[in-house]
């Protein structure tokens, strides 16, 4: 029988350590590398997942790492899937909005789910049916059932798109409707305001399940709906996932139509 409640403070206490790394990083500087898909990663993130992979290999030697920057694999269906630091490239150009994402997961289903941010101090968690939170309160989603007057969280890049979807159409159509848009650079960011009840909903176009396992339980523990683009659950078991739609769930079917409709 799996604890995890226990699990849910090893990833608390591995986040705090990862922030204080970051926040030191952020304060000094670091240099950066180009990875081959052209995004860029710093000595910030190798060394929280290395960091990540020594802990999982001393207190949990039969889990898997799946990781932005390096797993652990021992043919395990518990596995620990990690971005050390989302939004590296914010992080990297000095702009606060970044955090740590980990998950705990059974089978490629999200059970325990934890992202810090650094520079604000939040740190949210949650764990299957025992709710979501924020700094010890309890969060829900947001209320909001029109898209004018409501926030919206983007990222989208370069070579990212899930096709056929067009999220800079849906961007322009969601402005137009009266909605406010917002792209600090981190999906992770963004799916925590959405847990928080200060976006009504977030989209992202990646295809790696560090992006969103994390804030799969933490937005559905917090009463909101997580699927991919195209409207079906995700299961995080190391295949390519075809982005997240991430909302309080009152809206998602109709942004779904949207998002449908700008195919």
């Amino acid at each position: 029988m799996v604890d995890l409640e226990y699990l849910k403070d090893f990833a608390v206490d591995f986040a705090r350590n990862a922030g204080e790394q970051m926040r030191t990083d952020f304060k000094t500087g670091v240099g950066k590398e180009i990875k081959e898909d052209g995004s860029i990663v710093t000595s910030t993130d190798k060394v929280i997942n290395s960091n990540l992979i020594s802990a999982i290999k001393r207190e949990f030697p039969y889990h898997e790492v799946l990781s932005e920057e390096g797993n652990y694999l021992n043919k395990s269906n518990m596995v620990w899937i990690c971005d050390p630091v989302d939004g590296t490239s914010a992080f990297y150009n000095g702009l606060p909005t970044f955090s740590f994402s980990l998950a705990f997961t059974v089978s490629g289903i999200a059970l325990v789910g934890v992202v810090y941010e650094p520079i604000s101090d939040r740190m949210y968690y949650a764990v299957e049916s025992k709710g979501s939170f924020m700094n010890g309160e309890k969060i829900s989603v947001s209320k909001d059932k029109s898209i004018k007057g409501s926030a919206f969280g983007f990222c989208y890049w370069a070579g990212a798109q899930t096709n056929p979807i067009d999220l800079q159409r849906l961007h322009a159509s969601i402005i137009g409707k009266g909605g406010a848009v917002f792209m600090p650079g981190s999906i992770v960011c963004n799916g925590s305001r959405v847990a928080a009840g200060k976006f009504a909903a977030s989209f992202h176009p990646a295809i790696d399940s560090h992006d969103s396992a994390a804030l799969d339980v933490i937005i559905c523990e917090a009463g909101g709906k997580v699927t991919d683009l195209e409207g079906n659950k995700i299961v995080y078991d190391g295949r390519k996932i075809k982005g997240a739609l991430m909302s309080n769930g009152i809206i998602h079917e109709s942004l779904l139509s949207m998002i449908r409709g700008s195919a």
